[in-house]
């Protein structure tokens, strides 16, 4: 099985809530932008919730790093 990403449309803000990514001090809540790597079982293996977008070169180090360490 190869490696896919899945995008999620919240347009409830259900998910995002949950996740604690809705930010509610604009006029319309709106999704920040939060990276979550959950694994095969479901559970969060990284999160980056900096609200800001990631660059490839620090999204790839950050994972190599995780991956590195299991």
């Amino acid at each position: 099985m190869g490696t896919r990403n899945h995008f999620l449309s919240d347009p409830g803000l259900e998910v995002i809530t949950r996740y604690g990514a809705v930010r509610n001090d604009l006029a319309v809540p709106v999704a920040n932008r939060y990276y979550f790597l959950i694994d095969r079982e479901g559970k969060l293996a990284w999160k980056n919730v900096s609200g800001s977008l990631i660059p490839a070169d620090r999204l790839l180090m950050d994972l190599g790093e995780l991956v590195s360490r299991q």
